[in-house]
């Protein structure tokens, strides 16, 4: 994302995989887990029948009927400057740790 020498593509790239990963980081199913039960936990998301990994990588946006565009706006409205200084220094670690610990509070014997 830094290089200046990377294309326009490429960075847009990295930031599709910077995306995935910390969605992944923050659902407790996967944090941390070789045996992610996400795909196989059935959930009924307003009615329809789907898996839980579903809802969460695409049904909360989608069902906001926002692009990510709009849904990154509607997100940003209320952060202010310092909380984003703040997340400029985040440490990802503190969010495989929480997740874990739902994890394993959801799912005992999970490791």
């Amino acid at each position: 994302m830094r290089d200046p020498t990377a294309s326009r593509d490429d960075k847009a790239l990295a930031l599709k995989f910077i995306g995935h990963i910390v969605d992944d980081v923050h659902q407790s199913l996967r944090a941390g887990n070789a045996k992610d039960r996400g795909n196989v936990v059935k959930v009924r998301w307003f009615g329809a029948e789907t898996n839980l990994h579903s809802v969460w990588d695409s049904a909360l946006i989608d069902s906001r009927n926002l692009s990510y565009i709009e849904y990154a706006r509607w997100l940003g409205r209320d952060i202010n400057p310092s909380e984003t200084i703040a997340w400029w220094t985040a440490d990802p670690s503190v969010w495989i740790a929480e997740s874990t610990r739902i994890r394993d509070r959801t799912y005992p014997g999970s490791d």
